[in-house]
Order: structure tokens, then C-alpha cells, then sequence
């Protein structure tokens, strides 16, 4: 049988000044922890434990002496508290909307040094299965969470080479040509300072090549096409960038330039 882990670690070192004793509690059960510079590093060797129980005692008492501390967890806690009869274990089930990530950014609201927190995933497992290996990266601030996986960011460089290398069809221009063409017009022409070629993007590209070839006959002309594309996605984002409604070339009627 197939295990999957996702060992895991927190960046930067937490001061333990800026938690409360819940949210130490929480975190320590849900991590492995040292202590470092009078702060905890934060790390899951295997994987973050999001299931939790504690003696209602203890549980209730870090409650106690975080009281008056702004955060999700007190209220978290008291609710499960009050669902638990006196002497019973208290499950804390934290893979719901209160997971860790809330925790960690109560903290972040509150702390006078950190401005965000970083967890750095890796997924494995103990068989060369495909879809047993990744990873995964979560940015923790104040007032945002987000996180971006090894899948999506595949999907991601897929559709970018995809794109970059594209051929029209119905007509045979590639995205490429029309980009290097563009570089040798920015240094040929004036008209275009101080536009740079990062400046166009794909998608202008696209647009461009796509309105050009609604009105000349590529199999004949290629090479003047993609002049063409490259000056209408220029005329496009100079626009874009003066906020001058100026009409790109592929709107334009007459003469070819």
C-alpha cells in the first residue's frame, strides 16, 4: 500500500510574544515545533495534523488565558468547549473554514514584526506513483490567503507554450514571428519610445494577426502580414499606455503601411 505525505515548513520564525496560549497549543499539536530566537519554527515532517483532541481541562484553560485576544480561535474553542460535557476528550476538527492558515493569520494581524507567513509543501509518496508527487505554496497576510499548487501551475506553463508557439488557423503566422518583429520596429522607429516589447502581450498579439488576416490574403503576403500584426499590436498598446483612443492598424482603411 501506497502512503502519501506532505511534509511541510513555516517561514519565517513566529515570536511566541505574538501568540496566545490557545493558539500555541493549537499549533504545536498541529506541528512539529523548535524553539528559536524566543520563537517557534513551525514544520510537518509527514503532515499538518488536522485533526486534534484534548483533556477539556487544559483545553479550557489556554482558553482562559487568551481571553480578551482578538481572534477566530477563542470563539472556536468555546463552541466546542460548550458541545463537551465536563471530563470528556474535545475533538477539534480544523480542516473546516477555521484551519490553520485563520490561525496564522490572527497572529499576523496582530504582530508587530511579521508581515506575512509562508508554507512550503511537498507532496510524496513511498511508491513512484504520478500522481503521488508536487508540491505547494501558501502566502499568509493579514488580510489575504493565497496559495498556488504544482498542478495549476503546470496547467499554467501548458497553456504559456501553448500560446507562444501557436499558429493561426486559416493562416499561417506565428505569434513568434510577429514578436520579433516587433523588437526590430522598436528600434527602427521612434514612434513607439518608450513602449518596450514586454510591454505587448500575447493576447495583442493575437488580436492583432487575427484582424489582419480578415483583410489581406496571408498565402500570398506572409511576411507583410506579420509586419502588419506587429504595427497593429504596437498601435494597440501605445494606445493603451497614452489613454489616446488611436485606431490600430487593423481597423484602418487604405494602404498597407
Amino acid at each position: 500500500m501506497a502512503d502519501y505525505h506532505t511534509p511541510t515548513v513555516l517561514q519565517p520564525v513566529i515570536p511566541e510574544c505574538d501568540m496566545t496560549a490557545l493558539e500555541r497549543l493549537i499549533l504545536t499539536h498541529m506541528f512539529g515545533c523548535e524553539v528559536q530566537d524566543d520563537g517557534l519554527y513551525l514544520f510537518a515532517e509527514t503532515a499538518i495534523d488536522e485533526m486534534l483532541a484534548f483533556d477539556r481541562a487544559v483545553l479550557a484553560a489556554a482558553l482562559d488565558i487568551s481571553l480578551g485576544v482578538d481572534g477566530e480561535l477563542s470563539d472556536f474553542v468555546r463552541a466546542r468547549l460548550d458541545a463537551t460535557p465536563p471530563g470528556e476528550i474535545v475533538d477539534l476538527d480544523m480542516t473546516g473554514e477555521l484551519g490553520w492558515q485563520s490561525v496564522l493569520q490572527d497572529i499576523l494581524r496582530r504582530s508587530a514584526t511579521l508581515d506575512r507567513i509562508i508554507a512550503t509543501s511537498a507532496f510524496t509518496c513511498t511508491r513512484m506513483r504520478p500522481d503521488g508527487f508536487g508540491g505547494m505554496v501558501v502566502l499568509i497576510s493579514a488580510d489575504q490567503i493565497l496559495s498556488q499548487d504544482t498542478w495549476n501551475l503546470t496547467q499554467e506553463l501548458i497553456e504559456q507554450a501553448d500560446t507562444a508557439s501557436a499558429v493561426h488557423v486559416g493562416f499561417d503566422i506565428a505569434t513568434a514571428a510577429v514578436r520579433a518583429t516587433i523588437g526590430e520596429i522598436l528600434i527602427a522607429d521612434a514612434t513607439y519610445v518608450p513602449l518596450k516589447a514586454d510591454d505587448v502581450t500575447d493576447a495583442d498579439i493575437v488580436n492583432a494577426t487575427e484582424a489582419i488576416a480578415r483583410r489581406v490574403d496571408l498565402t500570398e503576403r506572409r511576411e507583410q502580414a506579420e509586419f502588419d500584426a506587429a504595427i497593429a499590436a504596437l498601435d494597440t498598446v501605445k494606445s493603451r499606455h497614452s489613454g489616446i483612443n488611436a485606431t490600430p492598424l487593423a481597423d484602418q482603411n487604405g494602404d498597407d503601411r
